[in-house]
């Protein structure tokens, strides 16, 4: 199935129709925002990204990621 609207409120209360005990996401880009409502959920969570071109990643967004992450207790290190 091939989804194209509502993506992040899907994959947000995707576990309220599943028995879910971790949330793991594996993207090439992403924002803080979604990374920052994990905190939302009743479950350890993963981020695994990393698909930035040659330039990588730009400083600003890695350190508001590594911020989130140090902030939200259920985001694994």
């Amino acid at each position: 199935m091939l989804y194209t609207q509502n993506l992040e409120e899907l994959i947000f209360h995707r576990h309220e129709m599943h028995d879910t005990d971790e949330f793991i996401v594996l993207s090439g880009y992403l924002g803080p925002k979604p990374v920052a409502r994990i905190e939302e959920l009743p479950f350890n969570s993963k981020v695994i990204y990393g698909m930035y071109g040659s330039e990588g990643i730009r400083p600003s967004l890695h350190n508001s990621l590594i911020g989130i992450q140090n902030s939200v207790d259920n985001l694994n290190h």
